[in-house]
């Protein structure tokens, strides 16, 4: 008997490389159908995803991988895997995690998006695709497996899609969203050694957004150090007039009076960050390591930028 599944036990979300060898066992499930699929993850998937033109996202049930999307960027864009397991099928899971696929991987010039399926792959997938929109517009022989054709199915602008509602996904509040926002900030070296030892517990901004309460921010100490080494929750943001913010943090700050007066001089109000959850990295990301190994042209933001669940540095940092 198939176990209930609740929305609360599903989540889809950019993968990250600890996902990547229960990704690559389950793509090796379609091995009969796409001879050599683990060469094509390793030299395709792999390389594009670092180089941004490839998406995945993965549909986990209670933390367990049951569903599989991956996306290629282009001036055609692709829908290259779509599989869910077997126990999850027939509920809308598959049509959700389309539609958050097609979202990461079309933009505002896409005018149609593609998908290739064998002619021996089950008839319901193809009965599935055509349910969206997608209709056949060529057959290949021979394209991946000798003697079989691979039927080319495609769908005009399907902002259908990507704008579907889906009763899981706006059951989260504004909340659960910030919570799922990921911020990079700057520090120098000596407020980093402050926060680490608990002696700094807010972050002075002069510019910031009330709406990252409850995101996760990874730190960048800069020179000489020029490393990410920890993390922290914005548990709250509190904007106010400068002199406020003083008397309200100046003990948790970390600052002399001065340096904070003269960091905020010229603007009436600003931003303190309380900080919460400090951990240190498993793995400290050095920015040599950083350009040589993952994102060659990585630059340390000023203050700081947000994260894009599906961007090289994110995943980077997930592992």
């Amino acid at each position: 008997m198939q176990e209930q599944v609740t929305i609360k036990d599903i989540s889809i979300s950019p993968a990250v490389f600890n996902d990547y060898p229960s990704i690559l066992e389950f793509l090796i499930e379609s091995d009969h159908l796409y001879p050599a699929i683990d060469n094509w993850w390793k030299k395709k998937v792999l390389p594009g995803v670092l180089e941004g033109n490839r998406v995945i996202l993965v549909l986990k049930v209670a933390d367990i991988i049951k569903g599989l999307f991956i996306g290629k960027r282009a001036t055609n864009p692709k829908i290259c895997t779509l599989r869910l397991k077997d126990d999850v099928k027939k509920i809308g899971l598959g049509k959700a995690l389309l539609s958050e696929g097609l979202r990461h991987t079309i933009d505002k010039s896409t005018k149609d998006i593609r998908v290739t399926i064998s002619e021996a792959a089950e008839p319901s997938i193809i009965k599935f695709v055509e349910s969206l929109g997608f209709h056949n517009i060529a057959n290949v022989r021979n394209r991946y497996s000798h003697g079989v054709d691979e039927h080319i199915y495609s769908c005009p602008v399907p902002y259908h899609l990507t704008s579907r509602s889906l009763a899981w996904t706006h059951a989260e509040n504004d909340t659960n969203n910030r919570q799922n926002s990921a911020l990079l900030f700057s520090l120098k070296p000596q407020f980093a050694d402050l926060i680490i030892s608990g002696g700094k517990r807010v972050e002075f901004r002069r510019r910031f957004s009330r709406n990252m309460e409850g995101a996760i921010a990874y730190f960048y100490i800069s020179s000489p150090v020029k490393c990410i080494t920890f993390s922290s929750i914005l548990s709250k943001v509190h904007h106010s007039d400068v002199n406020d913010l003083w008397k309200r943090f100046c003990a948790i700050g970390g600052v002399s009076e001065q340096d904070f007066f003269t960091y905020f001089n010229g603007i009436n109000n600003g931003y303190a960050i309380e900080l919460d959850n400090v951990k240190i990295l498993s793995k400290k990301w050095s920015l040599d390591s950083i350009r040589n190994s993952y994102i060659p042209s990585f630059r340390p933001p000023q203050s700081y930028y947000n994260l894009r669940y599906d961007s090289p540095l994110f995943r980077m940092l997930g592992t």
